[in-house]
């Protein structure tokens, strides 16, 4: 789980980091990431 965070996280992090779509794509991607988080929390 943990690795694929990583690789989700690595592939939403490349391009320029001072881009602002970018940074509110990554910003979005964690949102995600944290409802992911919540739901298998709550399966589990």
């Amino acid at each position: 789980m943990i690795q694929f965070i990583w690789r989700f996280y690595a592939t939403h992090s490349t391009g320029s980091r001072f881009n602002i779509q970018s940074l509110n794509s990554r910003i979005l991607a964690v949102k995600k990431l944290a409802e992911i988080a919540a739901g298998i929390a709550y399966i589990r």
